[in-house]
């Protein structure tokens, strides 16, 4: 392993530890730790690799899918959670890796989205072609609740597109009997657009998978189903009578895990930036901000406590700001400590990734 593919290595783990630290006190480190030791290596560094990969041997009309959205009641108001982070990722994978990206969510989802992406740097359009001739733009496209409408529109744009790269950001994910639920153990098939089946085909298809979560009953994290399923209050009973618990039975290639799904996929973005060489792949922390508060304005609650604020999880918009300043911490300081003492980590490559081997 080179100096470099090394420094990778290590400040991925370090990421992964950023992004999972415990803001809420919920006993996260004993989720991250069961996805850990079955991935063997830092749940980000897994992703952000094979994420590039793909990304590796596309073309500018190629197509690269992000599912998000998570509906909260009363008022069917997507979480701010996934609406900020799906626009960011789509910015990063429009300006810095020269593809287009595609949004699927609820139909509820799509003002909120709109104005994101469109804070967030974006050209919007819902026209797939629009969006694959013109730089700089997102397509937004709205998924069926209804099973079967949502695979025939699935099997359309996987038609159209041969998309062979899709993340999903705190998405609802069916448990191992096709229900979907909330992490308090209820049961909500009725606001769920129907995407697993979009997400299983791509992979099903030889594509590659990322599925980005926080409490196990999102989509692409089912990884570890069995080990995680008596983590959670809900995971193993849930209250809907169905048997099954609140844990997603669909698994992705890269899990990854975080405080908030949103923190989680701007540690995807750091190593993205780490491993590709790119600049601004992170975006700064004021434009992640600004991107918070327009999703707030046009629709977009707090999951936890459903208010209409620039928060995340409860996390106000200074505490997220804060996490992504960290982020931007670990890259800076990695490469220049790397630069003047090399040796830490030419004693690391020596020993290949074996440090790395257990959680």
């Amino acid at each position: 392993m080179t100096l470099n593919e090394m420094r990778n290595l290590v400040v991925s783990d370090t990421i992964d530890r950023v992004v999972n630290i415990d803001y809420h006190g919920k006993g996260l480190f004993r989720i991250y730790e069961k996805y850990r030791r079955k991935s063997g290596l830092p749940l980000i560094y897994r992703a952000a690799t094979g994420m590039i990969k793909a990304l590796s041997d596309m073309k500018a009309e190629d197509v690269v899918l992000i599912g998000t959205g998570f509906l909260i009641d009363p008022y069917l108001s997507p979480e701010t959670d996934g609406m900020v982070a799906a626009p960011l990722l789509a910015r990063a994978l429009s300006y810095k890796f020269r593809v287009t990206p595609v949004i699927v969510s609820e139909a509820e989802s799509m003002e909120t989205l709109r104005w994101a992406c469109r804070t967030a740097e974006l050209c919007v359009t819902e026209n797939l072609d629009t969006a694959r001739q013109n730089k700089n733009t997102v397509c937004l496209i709205p998924v069926s609740k209804d099973a079967q409408e949502a695979k025939a529109e699935s099997d359309a744009l996987l038609a159209a597109t041969c998309s062979s790269l899709m993340v999903s950001i705190e998405r609802p994910g069916a448990n191992q009997f096709g229900v979907y639920h909330s992490a308090l153990g209820g049961r909500i098939d009725h606001k769920v657009a129907k995407i697993d089946y979009l997400f299983s085909e791509v992979s099903r298809r030889g594509g590659f998978t990322v599925g980005v979560g926080d409490l196990g009953n999102e989509l692409g994290v089912g990884n570890v189903r069995e080990a995680i399923s008596d983590l959670f209050p809900f995971g193993r009973t849930c209250l809907c009578g169905c048997g099954g618990g609140t844990v997603t039975d669909t698994a992705s290639d890269a899990p990854v895990i975080g405080a908030s799904s949103e923190i989680a996929v701007y540690g995807l973005l750091a190593a993205l930036q780490e491993i590709s060489g790119l600049t601004d792949v992170l975006c700064a922390p004021e434009l992640q901000q600004r991107v918070l508060e327009e999703a707030a304005l046009h629709g977009a609650v707090d999951g936890q406590d459903g208010r209409a604020s620039a928060s995340i999880d409860i996390m106000r918009k200074d505490a997220v700001f804060r996490v992504i300043q960290q982020l931007q911490d670990v890259l800076f300081y990695a490469k220049f400590h790397t630069d003047n003492r090399p040796e830490f980590l030419e004693y690391l490559s020596a020993l290949d990734n074996k440090p790395f081997e257990e959680a």
